[in-house]
């Protein structure tokens, strides 16, 4: 496929996903530019398939944000006042994998290295949005650096629901997003899936550590944890 009708296509079909976004009020219009933005980025960078790999996430994460809004809103755990996601957020999640992809484009080397790391950030992104809007059905909370119960919601804090989603969602996220990325099944997919899983983890760890404490917000802790994701998953990928 010619490189500007790639990039057309998928300039395109970012438009209109973040469109349909906004007017789901899934996405303030900020939120949507700044997706429009790093999606345009990242099809030039990447091509059209690093772009649908990216699409898979807010796809997902649309999905789980709108799953019993109604009881979410209830009981105050939603995203915003109705689930929409706000500049920041897509800031914090975009920020890493669109970095990725500028550093594949402008290198020689390291081409599968790079590949893997920025699924591995993007998987940490999807088991982390999975584990926040539906692990919220588990009343049972612990906080993941104590193991002491703890109220749904809270920094830090994990559930057995939230966990099983959030490794599964990790699991078929990898598994998609790099045979559609690297044109077969490879079982290095596991690579990014581990990734992913443990940095849901760390997340969550560095939201009881950090967050709690106001040393981090939210949106820092989700681009740390996307970022060390993705050197655990290049790290990987060097040895395997």
């Amino acid at each position: 496929m010619d490189a500007l009708i790639e990039f057309a296509i998928g300039l395109a079909v970012a438009v209109m996903l973040c469109a349909f976004a906004y007017r789901k009020h899934l996405m303030t219009a900020s939120a949507s530019i700044a997706a429009i933005i790093g999606s345009a980025i990242i099809v030039f960078c990447g091509g059209i398939f690093w772009e649908i790999a990216m699409l898979l996430f807010p796809i997902s994460a649309f999905i789980a944000t709108k799953h019993r809004i109604g009881e979410k809103t209830d009981l105050g755990l939603q995203e915003g006042s109705s689930g929409e996601r706000h500049l920041l957020n897509i800031i914090g999640v975009f920020m890493v994998p669109t970095m990725i992809s500028v550093v594949y484009y402008l290198t020689d080397t390291a081409g599968f290295e790079l590949t893997v790391a920025y699924l591995s950030a993007l998987a940490v992104s999807t088991a982390d949005t999975l584990s926040s809007e539906l692990g919220v059905r588990d009343p049972k909370v612990y906080l993941i650096t104590t193991g002491k119960p703890c109220e749904r919601g809270t920094n830090g804090g994990v559930s057995r629901y939230g966990l099983t989603v959030s490794t599964i969602g990790a699991f078929v996220f990898a598994l998609v997003a790099y045979v559609l990325v690297t044109g077969g099944f490879d079982i290095r997919f596991i690579i990014p899936f581990a990734a992913g899983a443990l940095g849901n983890l760390i997340d969550s760890v560095e939201g009881a550590v950090f967050e709690n404490r106001g040393l981090m917000s939210k949106y820092t802790v989700n681009a740390s944890s996307a970022l060390i994701g993705a050197i655990i998953g290049f790290l990987l990928a060097l040895v395997f």
